[in-house]
């Protein structure tokens, strides 16, 4: 997840590749996803496990993603989840 940093414009600026479209984005631009989605809170019982896979420890369960990469990605996990629930 480590940036690369770049001289735009006379100033060092810190670029994140998006490990899905491989574009070079400022930090800005970028949001983490989680590899093991976080999931929803519909009920109090669904909080311990929330917290566990929000604040995970280990980074190579995170991903460094551009937002409309991210995006996408999220809608594809709500959509799965969604799919699963109605069986």
């Amino acid at each position: 997840m480590a940036g690369v940093k770049c001289n735009i414009g006379g100033r060092i600026r810190t670029l994140y590749k998006c490990c899905e479209c491989k574009r070079l984005l400022d930090r800005k631009s970028v949001e983490v996803n989680h590899k093991v989605p976080v999931g929803s809170l519909k009920s109090y019982n669904d909080l311990p496990g929330f917290c566990e896979r929000l604040f995970v420890e280990d980074i190579s369960l995170l991903e460094v993603l551009c937002k409309d990469c991210h995006k996408e990605e999220t809608a594809k996990q709500r959509e799965e989840r969604n799919s699963a629930a109605q069986k």
